[in-house]
């Protein structure tokens, strides 16, 4: 077997572990009585629109108190890029390109999936994009051997 599919199957093992057991466990949760308001706080749960507003909101603040440096650390936190030498327009502007690239996997790809297929489906659809951003950070520093399985 080649290394390259050797590491495929590894991600793929590994997303197996980490998404299958709490989606089946959702799944068992959501028939119980009253999955209708189980399945309402699973979607409350899933989506990511919270932290979202939370990074950008103190993005803006520290622009509008024109404290340029903070402003850098605090939207390099949001974008995996450097920001050290980026202008406050330019923080700006990765702020809100952030948000909207990142709202369209904690809201609107969340609201998709729950339109699908139920709490189930926002669940595996999160936990998937959350190993998918974990994983291709790790690959680019110490956990080369289990990539693959969430990011394809």
């Amino acid at each position: 077997m080649r290394v390259g599919a050797l590491v495929q199957l590894r991600g793929l093992c590994a997303l197996m572990i980490c998404v299958v057991p709490p989606v089946v466990l959702c799944v068992l949760i959501v028939r119980q009585p009253y999955g209708a308001v189980i399945e309402a706080i699973v979607l409350y749960v899933t989506l990511g629109h919270r932290s979202l507003r939370d990074h950008a909101r103190c993005v803006i603040e520290t622009l509008q108190s024109d404290n340029l440096r903070m402003a850098q650390r605090r939207v390099g936190m949001m974008v995996s890029r450097d920001t050290a030498d980026m202008s406050s327009t330019r923080v700006a502007g990765a702020a809100m390109e952030s948000v909207l690239e990142n709202g369209n996997d904690a809201i609107f790809g969340v609201l998709f999936w729950f339109a699908i297929l139920g709490a189930p489906g926002a669940v595996a659809y999160r936990l998937i994009n959350t190993l998918d951003a974990m994983w291709v950070i790790a690959r680019r520093g110490i956990c080369i051997s289990v990539g693959g399985g969430a990011t394809r």
